[in-house]
């Protein structure tokens, strides 16, 4: 061998690898393949071996057999973990690039170990398997990275020069790129079309609302025509009716002065403090507000309105006298309902009215064991008394069930000579007799307080004069 091939041959690291397999045994011999300064031996004759650091075998078992095996070998040590054996030893972390790699290996110091070995021993020895890789040296090198090459592209795994992977690698970023371009595309889309789904929705909604403000507007406007007919009508037969009383006092020759509105043909006439016991003296409030509204309800709940009428519906039911018990007084329901007995006058009743009783203050018994003298009681029309009972007790206000906004009518027109006379009572049986119409209609139509029309509307409900 020349002097010139043998210095060629010195200047080359003398590469092997250990412990590795697959394809990473082939992609290291291909990072070699193309290396000028490195070729790739066998471990014996080796100057830096190439040690895979991550093999199922405990580090000091490993260190023991590369030391007792190779001591004068530089050791290149790749593995994923953070490993320091001593200054032989220089790692190389995974993930790492080919540079990385050769960078390691050409620092390591070069040692001729095959011919420091040939000198020491001063004999001739045979010729073995890795003097005859010393000596083909390159050659032999290639061919098996060549061979490694030739089963990497038969297995399809291996790219095969770093112009093919970045060749591949933009037309990975192009495909990626465009992906992100079609998946912006295709939110940007779904975003309008959901925008203008949202549009149309409240576009929709709008002419809902606007549709139901002109129903109501319509309804409104019409229910208002309705009232000011029925209230032109009613002040003409009221006129009519003036008309008529003056020329009958006329024609009679009589000084007598009219009655007054709150009077009827057979009926007392009703003193201002009567007026207020009968519909109290509330201002009018606007129902659109809740905390107005609640003022102007009333719960009879323990009074003895609830208890006269269940009282009447069991004289009723059972065919026999029936007691209202626990009162300063007697009372008593005749069996056929339309006559009731009791020892009270309308004072002493009116304050019973307004009173709450406990519960079982007041108990309905019947009486079979009993005979009334009827010349130790004031009787009363039953529809008379309930009348003024519901009156004193509602004072001006709805009892709880009753809706001033509901349309209803008279069912019948009442004989209003047997009952107590409020404001405006013949009014409010005309105006009702005739149409439907709620409590806040007839307070506009008749110009009427609105605690006069509440109170008629109780007494009326309680006597059951209203339908729907």
């Amino acid at each position: 061998m020349s002097v010139n091939k043998s210095n060629q041959m010195d200047n080359i690291r003398k590469v092997a690898l250990l412990g590795f397999t697959g394809p990473n045994q082939a992609m290291l011999e291909y990072c070699f393949s193309s290396v000028v300064d490195c070729e790739l031996v066998s471990a014996p004759i080796s100057e830096v071996l190439i040690v895979n650091g991550d093999q199922p075998v405990k580090d000091d078992e490993l260190q023991q057999e590369l030391e007792s095996k190779y001591p004068n070998h530089s050791k290149v040590m790749i593995s994923i973990r953070d490993l320091s054996w001593g200054d032989r030893y220089v790692l190389v972390k995974k993930p790492h690039t080919s540079q990385e790699l050769l960078d390691a290996v050409r620092s390591c110091p070069i040692v001729n170990i095959a011919v420091d070995n040939a000198v020491s021993d001063g004999s001739e020895r045979m010729v073995t398997p890795g003097d005859v890789d010393f000596i083909r040296g390159s050659a032999y090198s290639r061919q098996r990275q060549g061979e490694a090459l030739k089963q990497k592209l038969e297995k399809g795994n291996l790219v095969v020069n770093a112009a093919d992977r970045l060749v591949n690698q933009a037309e990975s970023d192009a495909k990626q790129k465009q992906e992100e371009i079609e998946d912006q595309k295709r939110k940007k889309k779904e975003a309008l079309e959901k925008k203008k789904a949202e549009k149309i929705k409240a576009l929709k909604l709008k002419k809902i609302e606007e549709k139901k403000k002109q129903l109501k507007e319509q309804k409104k406007r019409l229910a208002e025509e309705k009232a000011r007919k029925l209230e032109l009508q009613l002040k003409q037969q009221r006129d009519r009716k003036l008309q008529s009383a003056g020329n009958e006092i006329q024609s009679q020759g009589s000084g007598a002065a009219p009655q007054e509105d709150v009077t009827l043909a057979g009926s007392k006439i009703l003193s201002p403090m009567e007026i207020q016991q009968c519909c109290g003296n509330a201002s009018d409030v606007d129902l659109t507000k809740a905390e107005e509204r609640r003022s102007i309800f009333f719960h009879p709940e323990g009074s003895l309105l609830v208890n006269l009428t269940e009282a009447m519906d069991m004289a009723a039911k059972l065919e026999q006298v029936v007691e209202v018990t626990g009162l300063p007084g007697k009372l008593f329901v005749l069996p056929d309902t339309s006559t009731v007995y009791h020892t009270f006058d309308d004072d002493f009743l009116n304050q019973l009215a307004m009173t709450r009783f406990a519960i079982g203050e007041l108990s309905i018994e019947p009486r079979t064991d009993i005979e009334i003298d009827k010349a130790q009681f004031n009787s009363e029309r039953t529809e008379s008394l309930i009348w003024k009972v519901a009156l004193w007790t509602a004072r001006g206000r709805l009892f709880i069930g009753i809706d001033p906004d509901k349309s209803v009518k008279l069912a019948k027109p009442p004989q209003l000579e047997l009952m107590l006379p409020i404001p405006y009572l013949q009014e409010l049986v005309d105006v009702w007799s005739g149409h439907s119409l709620s409590a806040v209609d007839v307070a506009r139509i008749l110009d009427a307080p609105q605690r006069v029309v509440f109170a008629f509307m109780s007494g009326a409900f309680s006597l059951g004069w209203f339908q729907e």
